[in-house]
């Protein structure tokens, strides 16, 4: 495997590897804001909101423009469970959502 500017490919010139990092970064960060959100004393849904923007947003989606192609049936699935389960956790604060 190869590292060139934070995307990890193969001999095959797949970028599979990075995929598979990708995903188990989402699936950390994902675990990281459930804790942080929790909603007896979790953060508020404006506060998660600007740390997920700032940090694991700019770190999962990093070259996601090059290297995601949303042909593929399993990407589009673990992508729609991730946004899903964010989705659950917004919804699960006891704050007013400030738009």
């Amino acid at each position: 495997m190869y590292k060139y500017l934070g995307v990890t490919i193969n001999e095959k010139l797949s970028w599979n590897p990075h995929f598979g990092l990708v995903q188990s970064r989402a699936i950390k960060w994902t675990n990281l804001f459930s804790r942080l959100m929790r909603v007896s004393r979790g953060l508020t849904y404006t506060g998660a909101h600007r740390i997920y923007n700032a940090v694991a947003g700019a770190r999962i989606n990093y070259t996601c423009d090059v290297w995601f192609t949303p042909i593929h049936q399993d990407a589009d699935t673990k992508q729609t469970k991730h946004q899903r389960n964010m989705g659950t956790l917004c919804r699960s604060t006891k704050t007013k959502i400030d738009h």
